[in-house]
């Protein structure tokens, strides 16, 4: 499944539903996520960080923060 900024039109408590139903209904899916919220995709198993159209990192989350001056 493809998500491309799919709650940045609603509020936190839709967001945190729509977040709910798609990590629960999808649980053998693989997902691609566009965002630009931590919330969003805090729990994925990798994140691509990229930058001016190029890939500045790519780790699961708990790595990408534990990176020092990261854009993550």
């Amino acid at each position: 499944m493809i998500l491309d900024e799919a709650t940045s039109a609603v509020n936190i408590d839709t967001d945190r539903r729509i977040q709910q139903s798609i990590r629960e209904e999808f649980v053998d899916s693989t997902l691609l996520v566009i965002a630009h919220t931590l919330n969003t995709i805090v729990d994925i198993d990798k994140i691509l960080a990229m930058d001016d159209g190029k890939t500045v990192e790519f780790a699961s989350p708990r790595e990408l923060m534990q990176i020092e001056h990261g854009i993550f």
